[in-house]
């Protein structure tokens, strides 16, 4: 059994100092994975259309280019997202997130959207999932969490059970609404950004969304798909 200091047992998740110590470790480490990557592109000729899965955790996607900085997981390539991504400009048609923007801060966020945009072809489309602000504003004024009770909120108050929702243990970093989410995209370079449904997108089949997302997680969450 991992330390207490370490492991929040109750919680069921690594404690955020930790954490945060062992990822800048892994962020130094994997810079040099996506150098090797940058010179040699034979890799990506068992790829026949280039289609970016971000962050994909342990939500693996076959047929898609699958990236992640956690070692554990099963990833193609093993990188840190806010740094510079293994592609030439405009070769990538479609970037897929779920879950990952709210775990980085705003300058983290403005850097990997811009290299989202940059390697994406003219015409391209970034898909984002994200936690909801205005969903988790609505639960606390009507104080109903069904939405949310996946996340196991532990706190007997509205604004402690509000707090958990948005920040989840220190885990996120920034809450989205749509107006947000919608102006950092914009000031990247997206062109035209669109507000869809959980299980609805214009480049991306649904058995391939049931991989990426959490269904659990869906009901509580933003969706827009931004277009380069």
């Amino acid at each position: 059994m991992l330390p207490s200091w370490l492991y929040d047992h109750e919680r069921q998740m690594v404690r955020t100092g930790p954490r945060a110590v062992a990822m800048t470790g892994l962020a130094a480490v994997a810079r040099a994975n996506v150098l090797r990557r940058r010179r040699w592109t034979g890799w990506k000729r068992r790829f026949p259309e280039l289609r970016v899965h971000l962050g994909c955790g342990g939500k693996y996607v076959q047929g898609w280019i699958n990236l992640d900085l956690n070692p554990v997981r099963r990833v193609d390539v093993w990188l840190d997202i806010t740094g510079p991504l293994p592609f030439d400009d405009g070769e990538v048609s479609v970037v897929a997130s779920f879950h990952v923007f709210e775990h980085l801060d705003p300058s983290e966020t403005r850097q990997t959207l811009r290299e989202c945009w940059r390697v994406l072809r003219p015409g391209g489309v970034l898909r984002i999932g994200v936690p909801s602000l205005e969903l988790a504003i609505e639960a606390y004024m009507n104080d109903d969490w069904q939405r949310f009770t996946c996340l196991r909120p532990m706190a007997a108050s509205r604004g402690g059970k509000l707090n958990e929702t948005l920040l989840y243990y220190g885990q996120h970093k920034q809450a989205f609404d749509a107006g947000y989410l919608t102006e950092v995209l914009t000031d990247a370079g997206f062109r035209e950004v669109k507000l869809v449904e959980g299980w609805e997108s214009a480049v991306v089949a649904r058995k391939e969304l049931e991989q990426m997302q959490d269904p659990e997680l869906v009901p509580q969450s933003l969706f827009v798909e931004a277009r380069k």
